[in-house]
């Protein structure tokens, strides 16, 4: 490559450069414009502070009611398993009682 040629090819990358530059620029300029939109919109509907609390008060106890509903069905599925496992008990110590009273009578 001789340097007519890199020069050549360094030129068609700076223009290629400064077409993406342009690009880019072009494309935050309309992300201001829409920024700027977005930004008058909610200055115009102004959002009452107590609106804003109470919305958030209102997510934190509907939170607060999923993880009580969450620790019922935890404390049901506890009590479950612990009832079956005392009817296992007592249906091992009747199997037991059973079993005895057989031994003793032979």
């Amino acid at each position: 490559m001789n340097s007519s040629e890199a020069v050549g090819v360094v030129i068609a990358i700076n223009l290629l450069m400064a077409g993406l530059v342009g690009v880019l620029t072009c494309g935050l300029w309309h992300w201001k414009q829409e920024i700027a939109q977005i930004t008058a919109q909610l200055e115009r509907v102004s959002l009452n502070p107590q609106a804003v609390r109470y919305g958030l008060t209102l997510r934190r106890v509907q939170l607060a009611e999923v993880r009580l509903g969450v620790s019922q069905w935890q404390m049901r599925s506890r009590q479950f398993k612990q009832t079956l496992q005392l009817i296992q008990i007592i249906r091992f110590i009747l199997l037991f009682r059973k079993n005895k009273g057989r031994s003793l009578r032979r």
